[in-house]
């Protein structure tokens, strides 16, 4: 005899349905949720209520991989919806419709699906709905790797929905978390995981797992892999048991995407494999992309250059079918760069993919390494400076993919460093023989204009003290940035020193430099013979503080030609000039330390400059 249902358990069609869609917002298996809808089904027949009953099977069917069925399902619930005048049904509907797009890759009828459900929203005065018509949005946008939209997005969500489910809240900040860590902004994803913390108690074990995933993600690309490590581990303890939840295959890439950032691409590219494959069983394209680009770079650090070159470009295939153009972009970028035979793109995907990206403005300036554009970014949402730079003189191959490679890494470990004298590196992309820096956008004259301008000491010894500070952060993170000179320092407000073009000398051999590329004066000796340290960064600093305080370049012994900076004649004689132009002697003799030809002559770190810098700051007598 079969045992009754408990005294609580919903009995009406109406009430199941009900029942049901809240099992599924608190991600019971779809399994269940099917069993009891199709048990349902025969009795419903009130419009509005058919039109609730498809929403929960076609979401349920999404969650089983049955994206055509979920599709059929929810266009029928938006139609029923419609004709029935159920407004807030209409835009349940196609939110669900939304999801099902968005997880497919088709970013556009996702994106209409939205946009009519905002436009119903704004209509009927529903601010609620409209804030979760703007999560959805976000988590859209985190679909395309847009993360500056997203987290736009979903702070104006939380701002608008006070009356939002609490579920829906939970994943609001998760989401926030995800596009933070996703765009670099690793102060802000921490205040982000902070305040996830705290809103996600009693939360359902799918949003602990994805935090948790992401302090993963936060700890990789802050340096502290244990920290990473325990992350995932954290998230693991609410994975599903069941072998085949798609919660493992997300644990899996971001221990991939630990393992790689900790130097070991072989368990790197274990993990990664079973993730790409998933990925493309269920057709989720820019998931798929993201994996392939991490199994590339895995196979690439293995020495796998031909495997990582067809890698690639089944990403860039997969990312242009679907329009993925910043996933495109990057896959486009790596292709350019990785070695591999020719054999391994397509005729169609050799070209660069970069111009639907940037809406060009104007020309800001050029100079020995190209020219540099202000621009908007339509993947990233802001403003940017695009520095170009040919590379196509480098005609080895193998050449330009090694000084690419370590270009990337410098401007990824650049990209890390929050500092306000440090502009913020985005990327460094390629295309048609070019290397393309994103970067942010400062305004600004550069230092070149306090050249000579007869600016006051108090003024130029503040910028050269927070300059060091600047490379002081630089070069703890272990980047030398190679072609520091007035140029490359854009005075924010007219005072407050910024460094930018980070990774861009590394694109020109020692040799092009001294003969005309860049700016050699500036070039410490060991630079010049190519092995640049972090006192090469300081040898430079010597120079520019010599020109603002001097108001000229270091003098050049009779007879010594080009090779001015090599002897440690100039040391002694620029001590001696400035001394004259009245520079505090401590000032003097730590210049003419920077510009020692040895570097073992130089102060041990910028920190030490920029002490010695700031105390004499202090110690100038104020004005009355």
């Amino acid at each position: 005899m079969n045992a009754a249902p408990p005294a609580d358990a919903p009995t009406t069609p109406a009430d199941i349905v009900a029942a049901c869609l809240a099992d599924l917002a608190r991600n019971v298996p779809a399994e269940e949720v099917v069993g009891r809808l199709r048990a349902v089904e025969p009795a419903i027949a009130e419009p509005a209520l058919r039109a609730r009953f498809l929403r929960a099977r076609g979401t349920a069917a999404n969650r089983l991989g049955l994206a055509g069925e979920a599709l059929g399902d929810l266009h029928e619930a938006r139609r029923v919806a419609e004709a029935a005048g159920d407004v807030a049904e209409l835009v349940a509907a196609l939110r669900a419709l939304a999801v099902v797009y968005n997880w497919r890759g088709e970013g556009r009828e996702a994106a209409l699906a939205l946009l009519r459900a905002v436009a119903e929203c704004a209509v009927a005065g529903d601010r609620d709905g409209l804030a979760l018509a703007l999560v959805d949005a976000g988590r859209l946008q985190i679909e395309l790797s847009r993360p500056g939209e997203a987290h736009a997005l979903f702070a104006r969500a939380l701002a608008i929905g006070e009356g939002l489910p609490e579920r829906e809240r939970q994943r609001a900040f998760v989401n926030r978390l995800q596009t933070a860590v996703a765009a670099g902004r690793l102060d802000e994803a921490r205040a982000a995981e902070a305040e996830a913390s705290q809103a996600l108690h009693g939360a359902p074990a799918r949003l602990l797992m994805l935090a948790a995933l992401e302090g993963a993600r936060l700890r990789a690309r802050g340096g502290d892999p244990a920290g990473a490590a325990a992350c995932v581990a954290a998230a693991e303890r609410h994975v599903p048991e069941a072998p085949e939840a798609f919660e493992r295959i997300e644990v899996a890439q971001v221990r991939a995407e630990v393992a790689l950032a900790a130097g070991d691409a072989a368990a790197a590219l274990e993990a990664v494999e079973p993730v790409v494959a998933r990925y493309a069983d269920d057709d989720l394209a820019a998931r798929e992309v993201e994996a392939r680009l991490l199994q590339a770079e895995a196979l690439h650090a293995l020495d796998r250059g031909p495997e990582a070159a067809r890698t690639l470009a089944a990403a860039l295939r997969r990312a242009r079918a679907r329009n993925l153009t910043l996933l495109a972009d990057e896959a486009a970028s790596r292709l350019a760069t990785s070695g591999g035979p020719a054999a391994a793109v397509a005729p169609d995907d050799a070209e660069g993919g970069l111009h639907g990206r940037f809406v060009r403005r104007r020309t800001l300036g050029g100079g020995g390494y190209g020219k540099v554009m202000r621009a908007y970014d339509v993947e990233l949402g802001i403003e940017v400076a695009l520095k170009r730079t040919s590379i196509a003189g480098l005609y080895d191959p193998r050449e330009r993919s090694r000084l690419l490679d370590a270009a990337r890494t410098e401007v990824h470990a650049a990209a890390r460093i929050a500092h306000p004298g440090i502009a913020r590196v985005h990327a460094l992309l390629a295309e048609e023989g070019d290397a393309l820096l994103v970067q942010e956008l400062v305004e600004g004259p550069t230092l070149r204009s306090l050249v000579g301008a007869g600016a006051g000491l108090p003024l130029l010894l503040d910028i050269l003290a927070r300059l060091a500070f600047s490379l002081a952060a630089v070069h703890a993170t272990g980047v030398i940035h190679r072609d520091l000179k007035p140029e490359n320092v854009i005075l924010r407000g007219g005072d407050s020193p910024v460094i930018i073009d980070f990774g861009i000398a590394l694109l020109s051999p020692p040799q092009e430099l001294i003969d005309g590329i860049g700016t050699p004066v500036y070039m410490a000796p060991e630079q010049g013979r190519g092995q640049p340290t972090a006192r090469s960064d300081l040898y430079a600093l010597g120079v520019m503080a010599h020109e603002l305080l001097a108001g000229q370049l270091p003098a050049v012994p009779s007879g010594r030609g080009p090779a001015l900076l090599t002897s440690p004649w100039i040391s002694r004689a620029a001590a001696a000039r400035l001394r004259a132009a009245a520079v505090p002697a401590d000032v003097a003799r730590l210049v003419g330390s920077l510009l020692s030809p040895h570097p073992r002559w130089r102060p041990g770190t910028a920190t030490a400059v920029g002490q010695v810098l700031a105390r004499a700051l202090d110690q100038l007598p104020r004005s009355p």
